[in-house]
């Protein structure tokens, strides 16, 4: 009978610290795809804004810096 409650104690801890990593991991993963995404919409309205420049007959500066 005692074996078995320290088995039970055993695997509640077990499954218990599973799941608490999981949670804690899952926090670090959602920070980091934040943080990506924030740095990948900038990159984007970046190219956006030289799209447009050239699109208003403005040369990009990386088109006229290959140019030279």
């Amino acid at each position: 009978m005692t074996g078995g409650i320290a088995l039970y104690l055993l695997v509640l801890g077990f499954f218990g610290g599973m799941a608490t990593e999981r949670i804690r991991f899952d926090q670090r993963r959602a920070e980091m795809i934040r943080h990506y995404d924030e740095v990948v919409k900038r990159w984007q309205g970046h190219l956006m804004r030289l799209e447009q420049g050239e699109a208003a007959g403005q040369p990009s500066r990386a088109g006229a810096e290959a140019r030279r």
